[in-house]
């Protein structure tokens, strides 16, 4: 999943260019709940996807029972097993549950834990951490959602995000012009669990 906000191995944008300029900033540590509402945000979050399919298979297995074991012995057998299944699912969910696991493993990157800077600009989003500093001009993003606690950026051709809470601003004017920032530079396209999307043109580019 998903953003530095968590990290991406497979993508490593070049270093920005010196003479980038700060924008409207805001610094601060991005927490577990942050980024999983932020996938949420942007429709790549659905960890009750594998126990909705498991329940469905298990439905579709008593169903079958019952049509083909008319005797009411069968059915209760087919019942029963249905069950023993459906609880040895349940406990393998329990600890492999994709919430826990990515909770586990945010928690275990180094680099999340650490604060980061974001500068936003007409060139673009410059974020800084403890060892990058990366520019990201507004084409390397697919689209954006605003919500009420957060901007949520996401790359093109990738599920990848990169967010900005609104409480790592220094203001709320320097929220509502960040907001208006990313609104002038992107088109509305659709709206999302009262969230407001935009799309770009995109890729991310250098940095120092």
């Amino acid at each position: 999943m998903n953003s530095g906000e968590p990290h991406d191995p497979n993508s490593q944008p070049p270093v920005s260019p010196p003479d980038a300029r700060p924008g409207i900033r805001a610094t601060g540590v991005l927490t577990v709940e942050e980024a999983i509402n932020a996938l949420r945000a942007v429709n790549l979050w659905s960890p009750w996807l594998t126990p909705g399919l498991l329940f469905f298979v298990l439905v579709c297995y008593l169903i079958a029972a019952a049509v083909m074991l008319p005797s009411l012995v069968g059915i209760v057998q087919a019942v029963a097993s249905g069950l023993l299944l459906l609880l040895v699912a349940w406990i393998f969910l329990g600890s492999n549950h994709p919430y826990r696991v990515y909770v586990k493993k945010w928690n275990e990157d180094p680099e999340l834990q650490q604060p980061i800077a974001w500068s936003l600009s007409d060139e673009g989003v410059l974020i800084e951490s403890l060892h990058t500093r990366l520019l990201y001009r507004w084409p390397a993003f697919e689209s954006q959602v605003t919500t009420f606690a957060e901007i949520v950026l996401l790359h093109r051709g990738m599920a990848y995000i990169r967010l900005i809470p609104k409480r790592c601003f220094g203001s709320d004017a320097d929220w509502q012009a960040a907001c208006q920032l990313v609104a002038a530079k992107v088109n509305l396209r659709a709206s999302v669990s009262g969230a407001v999307v935009r799309s770009a043109q995109a890729t991310p580019i250098s940095q120092a």
